[in-house]
């Protein structure tokens, strides 16, 4: 699987893992990503070490560091965050909390349904004889849904 739709795949995941949960359990679900990931770029063998409520200025982080865990951020959550992130939000209860924030808008509820259904979509579509009569119609619709897709976020 090449790193994008890796990528794609932990966030949608994530967004799923988030759905139907209370904002307490969300915050702990991304507070155990981020432990993750700050255990990952300090090289520690667990989260476990990383205290949730330290610093990351104080855990040894610098502006390399802080660059690493925002990639890596950005990969699970496919969120654009900025270079300051850690600086922005100094702590790992801090950085979860935004990145709740920042994935669950208001209309995130509607977002997680539709990315269950598309979720469904890709498992059923594969099922399809390639061969099959109905393949262009459901290319046709897939392109036009995608159209207009684009075109609304092109021009909300």
């Amino acid at each position: 699987m090449d790193q994008p739709v890796a990528a794609e795949v932990s966030a949608t995941t994530l967004l799923e893992r988030l759905a139907g949960r209370s904002e307490d359990e969300q915050e702990e679900i991304l507070l155990e990503l981020v432990r993750d990931q700050v255990a990952t770029v300090l090289g520690h063998p667990d989260a476990a070490m990383v205290d949730p409520d330290r610093g990351f200025v104080d855990m040894g982080f610098d502006s390399v560091a802080a660059v690493k865990l925002r990639n890596q951020l950005t990969r699970a959550t496919r969120l654009e965050l900025p270079a300051s992130l850690t600086f922005d939000h100094p702590t790992a209860v801090e950085l979860a909390r935004h990145l709740r924030t920042e994935m669950l808008p208001d209309d995130a509820a509607a977002a997680i349904l539709v990315l269950e259904e598309l979720n469904k979509l890709d498992e059923s579509i594969l099922d399809l004889d390639p061969a099959s009569a109905a393949r262009v119609r459901i290319s046709t619709l897939l392109q036009d849904l995608s159209a207009k897709w684009i075109e609304r976020t092109d021009h909300p």
